[in-house]
């Protein structure tokens, strides 16, 4: 290896550790210091017991001292209860620490996610990258042990071999050797393990699509209906053969090559237990000599093991700590926070606006322009892919305009705090989703922390008709929403229809006293009399609020203050229904081929 690559690796796994003692650090500093002693003493333990066994024997088989004996005796007992002792502490401290340390690591983690720009979600790169730091989450710290477990087996290793050479310098130096082949074929096939795993990342995540999807509820009734349960097991079957193959070619490999390299390992010890056998015989070794190079042998197999385990190790675990540090960095090119703080909202200007979704060269907003003021109530309308739901998505900072820029009071919306700016937003979003809590933290999950009085949560199910909800389980407001998370089968959750679950998201955006509410196709699974009802709520005069909503029912627009009708991108006409109709544009064409459905 070239040395400035040498020095290279050796700065990346200094960099790692770094890490990972950061890591370990943090989640318990005591059980560090524990895991790292106990990881030093332990084997020291072994060799002494060795020694003093070996000492032992040619004590009862030479001079048969007493006194040697007894204390000898007594050294191995101490020795032993050490070694024992730090073995129990080490094993408790391991499992202690490793679930600190996995908490540590998945709240780094979730930390990076929850407040990932919205993009990152549409980044293959990306998903590879949280894939890859998610699904090897004890890989990080277990550098760290790998480094410990390296030094330790290293002194270890080197009195051993003195130990041997002074029985004699051959058996030092063919041991050696022999195992050398061993640990270089072991780095070259843990490298090319990782560089498969690497490649087949989006394979994998393909393969928990699939499962995840035949385990998901909300694909259970439509996969048995079209009868696609076998389709999907068989897409499975195929992406895990890709990988499968590749695997085991690369296993079969490697297994015989260790076991080719390892056989004058094997030759190497017969040697020299026979050599010993007749030094013994012609009196020129002792008893001791040969129980102690058996078991001196056997800890030197053990610990060139472990050093050639933990090097593979370090290896390997510089790479995962190399990709945890790439998934922490791909986060580190998110928006810009602002200083400013907001608390109310005068207006809201769009300003020669333009945007492209991250990756993609297609325009989806082009030179978008508008003005709302507070009080009114906007409708934004127009055909599927028009860019509705990007201009709000860009209202709420998920992604910034490509060009040209937003106001709210006259100022840039950049400028503003990220949770401030949010925090002045009631928002239901397309296919809006909920969650497996308890129906009251569904309704006020903005407050989460303080969950919400009935009054305040019943308020908000009336105003989205959903308050016929909590009558259908003796919970009522703490029935659980899905079955997923119940501790036992005979626990009761509500089961409830495609409605029912969009009246749940729209009280969550109601409960919410803002002072902008933005709705996003907020009744597409609502029956009439609900949907009419619900447009009344949102359309009701209110002089302190702005009110968007996103439709293709043009029915509600008839009292909106504005009507924004977008098409392919581009603004094509702004005004309220009486002048769009009088106009006779693409809004009076839309308005009269509903109107028409309905005569």
């Amino acid at each position: 290896m070239p040395l400035n690559q040498f020095v290279k690796s050796l700065n990346e796994i200094l960099s790692s550790a770094k890490l990972c003692i950061s890591i370990s650090w943090n989640a318990s500093a005591l059980f560090t210091v524990i895991r790292m002693v106990s990881k030093v003493i332990t084997p020291l333990c072994s060799l002494v017991f060795s020694y003093l066994s070996k000492n032992l024997i040619d004590e009862l088989t030479l001079t048969q001292s007493r006194n040697v004996i007894f204390y000898t005796v007594l050294l191995i007992i101490l020795f032993s209860m050490i070694g024992l002792i730090m073995r129990k502490i080490s094993d408790y401290s391991e499992n202690i620490h490793d679930a600190l340390i996995g908490k540590q690591i998945q709240t780094l983690i979730m930390d990076q996610m929850k407040t990932a720009d919205i993009k990152f979600f549409d980044d293959p790169d990306y998903l590879n990258s949280y894939s890859f730091a998610s699904t090897n989450v004890y890989a990080v710290t277990n550098l760290l042990w790998n480094i410990i477990d390296l030094v330790a087996s290293i002194i270890s290793f080197a009195i051993i071999i003195v130990s041997i050479a002074k029985l004699n310098i051959i058996y030092g130096l063919l041991v050696l050797l022999t195992a050398l082949p061993t640990a270089v074929a072991s780095r070259y096939f843990t490298q090319k393990g990782f560089d498969l795993t690497r490649e087949q990342l989006t394979l994998e995540r393909k393969k928990n699509y699939l499962v995840n999807l035949i385990s998901d509820r909300d694909y259970a009734k439509e996969i048995r209906v079209l009868n696609v349960g076998d389709f999907l097991s068989k897409r499975y079957h195929k992406l895990w053969t890709l990988t499968f193959i590749k695997q085991k070619k690369l296993l079969s490999k490697r297994t015989l090559v260790s076991f080719i390299l390892e056989l004058p390992q094997l030759g190497a010890y017969v040697y020299i237990l026979l050599s010993i056998s007749l030094a013994i015989k012609n009196q020129a070794s002792t008893l001791g000599d040969l129980t102690f190079w058996i078991s001196i042998y056997s800890q030197f197999q053990m610990h060139i093991n472990l050093i050639v385990g933990n090097s593979i190790g370090i290896y390997e675990k510089r790479m995962h700590a190399s990709e945890f540090n790439k998934f922490e960095s791909s986060l580190t090119a998110r928006m810009k926070d602002g200083k400013k703080e907001i608390t109310c909202v005068e207006s809201i200007e769009f300003r020669n606006v333009e945007f492209k979704y991250p990756g993609s060269k297609k325009k989806v907003l082009n030179s978008m322009s508008f003005s709302i003021k507070k009080g009114q109530f906007v409708i934004l309308v127009g055909e599927n892919g028009s860019g509705k739901s990007t201009i709000v998505k860009l209202l709420l900072r998920l992604y910034d305009p490509s060009d040209g820029e937003i106001l709210i009071n006259g100022v840039n919306i950049k400028e503003y705090q990220l949770n401030s700016l949010r925090s002045c937003f009631a928002t239901y979003f397309q296919e809006a989703p909920n969650y497996a809590f308890s129906l009251r933290e569904n309704v006020s999950l903005s407050d989460a922390e303080e969950p919400g009085s009935d009054e305040m949560v019943m308020a908000a199910l009336k105003k989205s008709k959903g308050d016929s909800i909590p009558l259908k389980t003796k919970a009522g407001l703490d029935a659980q929403l899905f079955r997923m998370l119940l501790s036992n089968s005979c626990d009761e959750a509500l089961d409830l229809s495609g409605g029912e679950m969009q009246k749940i998201a729209l009280a969550r955006t109601l409960y919410r006293d803002r002072p902008i509410w933005v709705l996003d196709e907020p009744s597409s699974a609502l029956d009439p009399e609900s949907e009419n009802s619900i447009y009344d709520t949102i359309a009701k005069p209110a002089p302190n609020r702005i009110t968007i909503l996103v439709s293709h029912r043009l029915s509600c627009a008839v009292g909106a203050d504005l009507i924004l009708v977008i098409k392919r991108g581009t603004l094509i006409e702004q005004g309220n229904h009486t002048a769009l109709i009088e106009n006779g544009g693409e809004y009076a064409k839309l308005y009269h081929f509903q109107a028409n459905r309905y005569e």
